[in-house]
């Protein structure tokens, strides 16, 4: 009968593994969805798109309506919930600033807002994650998020690599028929993926 119980053990601690390495690979693969993009614009363009800002300020107030008014299962730190007022810190400093204008608040702005979108996509996706579907909440394990974190980070800086030397695998026509504009040094030439 002990030999029962153990492989009943056996196989409630592998579905446990088995779900608990499903919701890091969601994590990481959602934020990695998510991450890349602005990492590639960084690194092609010089510049995050104001798209991916807005994106972020949206979905971030969003989420602070959401959490404060109706709450989580756990409860989440004042300082994650603070965390989420960022991007429209960053939208009302932009918003004093005119626009077409430089100086030190229009620069500040700017980097500002980089660094929020490139740090804050990322850990925007993973507290929406974490809020929008209960597997996310069984990564908690050190080695978890070591592993989540380590294939977010992996995919934005290939990402941030792959925009900065995009002239050696797409030309002009790829970004063009994409909708976006050619960045800085771009190999002329016909579209050449798809």
């Amino acid at each position: 009968m002990e030999g029962g119980s153990s492989s009943a053990a056996d196989h409630a601690a592998e579905r446990t593994t088995v779900a608990r390495r499903r919701a890091t690979g969601a994590l990481a693969v959602g934020t990695s969805a998510v991450a890349w993009w602005p990492a590639f614009t960084l690194g092609a363009w010089g510049i995050v798109f104001f798209e991916q800002l807005m994106l972020l300020w949206a979905v971030s107030t969003a989420a602070f309506v959401v959490l404060v008014v109706a709450g989580t299962r756990e409860p989440v730190s004042r300082w994650r919930i603070a965390a989420l007022l960022v991007p429209t810190a960053w939208l009302l400093l932009a918003l004093l600033t005119p626009t077409g204008q430089e100086g030190r608040v229009a620069d500040a702005a700017q980097v500002i807002g980089t660094v929020i979108t490139i740090a804050g996509i990322p850990a925007m996706s993973v507290l929406l994650l974490r809020v929008a579907s209960p597997a996310a909440e069984h990564v908690r394990d050190r080695r978890d998020r070591l592993a989540a974190g380590l294939a977010v980070l992996t995919v934005v800086v290939m990402s941030y690599g792959a925009g900065v030397l995009h002239d050696r695998f797409l030309t002009c026509g790829d970004f063009v028929v994409s909708g976006n504009s050619a960045p800085p040094r771009c190999t002329p030439g016909e579209p050449t993926l798809g």
